[in-house]
């Protein structure tokens, strides 16, 4: 039961501990993210995964 202290997402309540990125796991709470295929995942993990790469350095472009 989430009586305080959950996550809202997607108009689904979460346990703060639960709400993690899909790829690392690691907490979302409070943290920026976004979604792909309605799973979300940290800024970070997203970028590794998803985002375009300059064609010189090849990291990711965010």
């Amino acid at each position: 039961i989430i009586t305080s202290g959950g996550v809202t997402y997607k108009n689904e309540p979460w346990h703060r501990d639960c709400f993690t990125c899909t790829h690392c796991n690691n907490s979302l709470a409070g943290q920026r993210f976004t979604s792909r295929d309605d799973k979300p995942y940290c800024a970070e993990c997203f970028g590794e995964l998803f985002a375009k790469r300059c064609t010189s350095c090849t990291k990711p472009i965010t």
